[in-house]
């Protein structure tokens, strides 16, 4: 069988061999793609994962110029839904000559190999939602932060910094400049809110204990996954049919106690066969989404979008070539949404003169959202905590940001809370007391499956990141210090 793709450029005609394709790229019928009829554009778009196999792909089909194989022929049809091509997918019986479809082909396996962006995905440039989208996707609960520690890790080396672990398991990373003090510690934790698993019933399903804060209604009929040492389980918090619930009870919200997991086990002995036991951890089942206007959601933003921000600055800070008058520590925290545990030890190595704690904030700005509560809006840029549950910011360390802001134009909001506690209290309470600040860029829908931040807010966050640390001196920390 052949198939004949249509282009406004020129038509292309492809043989269609036996190569496996992806998983997901598999068919309803042996011809076409899922997605695909005979005369119509793709339903769908492939996700990330299944791009980077088509590439791979094509860059071997390019190395040895052999025959086409079906998973080329199939990440052309995929390109179907983009604005290159925008054909219509006929079939053919007539072959072009060879050598146009190899010259053809070539064409197209470079262009998939160096502007992935023409392809739906995340633009290769951008390293900035890549890095957002690879932490946000990453599982971490408490205690549980090993595949996020990974990639912290890796982004540190590749950046030239070696890194070291505290006894809990936070990431330190150390930047020289021109002076050993004073030392600025940036500590964005690598945690999320999650679960770990409590007991199985003997019907198969499993009972679990909360890892942070959550609201009962984020809870119930939610996918989640399952962290076993035999790889992960995904499993479904079961809800109760309306058509067998009392109308009294519709309204009510189901308490986090009677939520259980279904994994599809019919005994406990089934569900223990798939690994599960007391004490594996449990994760929001959650995908990185770009929406309209340059805002992203994923779950655990709160606080990957303060990894980002971490690193990030960190690059910004090693582009720009002069060193800035400190030592400054990059620190990935463990713990946090558990009572900031990471960040008490990890302040003990460091040994801070100033901490910045880089966080996710509470947006307000949504139906039901009350300023009296929460005063952050996405878009408005990052924001300074003034107050929240466990500290009050040093006044002179908010005065010292917004006039760093000020001269360079950056927008800055201000929260005050009752609400939440950051890393920055343990940065403040170290030792005899340290100026500290909780520094964050504002995000909705926190502690659920997905949260929502403007990309605008972090890329000021960063701008203001970088040029405060290269003013950050010796003379003054020394002022902001003094009372």
């Amino acid at each position: 069988m052949r198939f004949h793709l249509h282009t406004p450029r020129e038509d292309i005609i492809l043989p269609w061999d036996s190569a496996p394709l992806p998983r997901s790229l598999t068919t309803r019928n042996a011809a076409l793609p899922h997605g695909f009829e005979p005369g119509v554009k793709p339903l769908r778009r492939c996700g990330s994962s299944d791009w980077d196999a088509l590439r791979r792909t094509a860059l071997t089909w390019f190395q040895v110029s052999a025959k086409i194989s079906r998973p080329c022929c199939a990440a052309l049809i995929e390109e179907l839904g983009s604005p290159l091509f925008s054909p219509v997918l006929v079939f053919d019986n007539a072959l072009r000559e060879r050598w146009t479809l190899k010259i053809l082909l070539t064409i197209f396996c470079l262009t998939l190999l160096v502007e992935p962006a023409l392809l739906g995905q995340t633009p290769q440039g951008d390293g900035v939602a890549r890095l957002l989208e690879e932490l946000s996707n990453a599982p971490g609960p408490s205690g549980f932060e090993g595949p996020v520690r990974d990639i912290m890790v890796r982004a540190l080396h590749g950046l030239g910094i070696e890194t070291s672990t505290d006894g809990l398991g936070s990431v330190i990373g150390v930047l020289a400049g021109s002076s050993e003090r004073p030392r600025i510690m940036l500590a964005a934790h690598m945690d999320e809110v999650g679960a770990i698993v409590r007991y199985v019933m003997p019907e198969g399903m499993v009972k679990f204990q909360l890892l942070g804060g959550w609201l009962d209604q984020a809870l119930a009929d939610q996918r989640w996954i399952i962290m076993t040492n035999r790889g992960p389980v995904p499993a479904l918090s079961g809800l109760r049919s309306v058509h067998v619930t009392p109308s009294e009870e519709r309204g009510r919200v189901t308490p986090r106690d009677e939520v259980f997991l279904d994994v599809g086990a019919r005994t406990k002995e089934e569900a223990e066969a798939m690994g599960i036991r007391p004490g594996d951890a449990i994760v929001a089942s959650s995908t990185f989404t770009e929406f309209a206007h340059g805002r992203y959601v994923g779950k655990a933003l709160d606080d990957r979008v303060g990894c980002v921000m971490l690193l990030e600055t960190l690059r910004r800070l090693k582009a720009q070539g002069a060193k800035t008058p400190n030592t400054i520590y990059f620190v990935g925290t463990v713990q946090e949404e558990v009572g900031l545990r990471g960040a008490h030890t990890a302040v003990e190595v460091v040994k801070p003169d100033l901490g910045i704690s880089l966080e996710a904030g509470i947006a307000a700005d949504h139906p039901g959202g009350r300023p009296d509560l929460a005063q952050e809006r996405l878009g408005a840029g990052p924001v300074l905590y003034l107050a929240d549950a466990a500290m009050l910011v040093n006044l002179k360390l908010r005065d010292f940001l917004e006039r760093v802001a000020a001269q360079n134009s950056i927008a800055v909001q201000t929260e005050v809370t009752t609400g939440g506690a950051e890393d920055s209290a343990a940065l403040q309470q170290f030792g005899a007391g340290r100026p500290a600040i909780n520094f964050a860029v504002a995000t909705r829908y926190l502690h659920a499956h997905n949260s929502e931040i403007d990309r605008g807010d972090l890329d000021r966050a960063v701008d203001l990141l970088v040029k405060a640390l290269n003013l950050l001196d010796a003379q003054a920390v020394a002022n902001i210090s003094r009372f």
